[in-house]
């Protein structure tokens, strides 16, 4: 079997809520943290930038 092309739907412009969770502002505070493993995150994000990955071995 070959592969099925996607169905063509029409492009919209559709105005987003401020505070709201869509595609945009999924984002959630709890999933934010100033320290891991007692180990502040701040100087880490300036030293390394963000997108930042962190590993805590205590959960590995």
């Amino acid at each position: 079997m070959g592969k099925q092309k996607k169905i063509w739907s029409k492009p919209a412009i559709i105005m987003q809520q401020a505070g709201g969770v869509n595609k945009f502002n999924g984002y959630r505070d709890e999933f934010c943290q100033s320290h891991i493993d007692g180990i502040p995150v701040l100087p880490l994000l300036d030293q390394y930038h963000s997108p930042l990955f962190i590993l805590s071995e205590k959960k590995i």
